[in-house]
């Protein structure tokens, strides 16, 4: 059976961030005795390994961001510009609305 809806991958990370964290609660709290050195290398070397993920991870964003600033040189992104010109339509349909009022106002006046 396929599943309509995939488990994000981040879901599955946090998941298993959170069971690294709870083993070594239990392990600096006395709740699970091992006293193997394996187990404290093997986590030694997983935490290494997550902390080189996160840090590559938080230099490609960070190189996303000096990127995205170092090119776009202070001008209007294109979705920005659409904006704009949104805003101007909407300034003239007002301008518009505004003179068919007083147009209305005018009629009712009169009558």
């Amino acid at each position: 059976m396929k599943l309509k809806v995939k488990t994000p991958f981040s879901y599955i990370l946090w998941i298993i961030l959170f069971f690294i964290i709870a083993l070594f609660v239990s392990l600096l709290t006395g709740i699970v005795e091992i006293t193997d050195v394996f187990v404290y290398l093997m986590s030694a070397i997983v935490g290494w390994i997550v902390l080189i993920i996160l840090a590559l991870i938080g230099a490609i964003f960070i190189g996303m961001l000096l990127s995205h600033r170092i090119l776009t040189v202070g001008a209007f992104t294109p979705f920005e510009e659409e904006m704009l010109k949104m805003r101007g339509d909407i300034k003239k349909i007002n301008d518009k609305m505004d003179i068919l009022m007083k147009q209305e106002k005018k009629g009712d006046e009169e009558d």
